[in-house]
């Protein structure tokens, strides 16, 4: 059985936010952000959902680290 993926949405870019039209039969991870060069993920799938998870942790730390007394 092949993988089906669904050809709506967006590819994201996590570093800039950039977002530009997925196409089908081109995966977003082979896709390099037009502005910063960086790999693209498939907006809302489990990766990009893993790396929102990650870095909501992450920001929520160094705000209380940086918070001046």
């Amino acid at each position: 059985m092949e993988h089906q993926c669904k050809d709506s949405g967006a590819c994201i870019c996590v570093k800039c936010d950039t977002k530009i039209a997925h196409k089908s039969g081109n995966p977003c991870r082979k896709q390099l952000c037009p502005n910063c060069g960086q790999p693209m993920l498939k907006e809302n799938n489990y990766h990009h959902k893993l790396y929102l998870k990650i870095k909501g942790g992450n920001e929520n730390e160094s705000s209380s680290t940086n918070t001046k007394q």
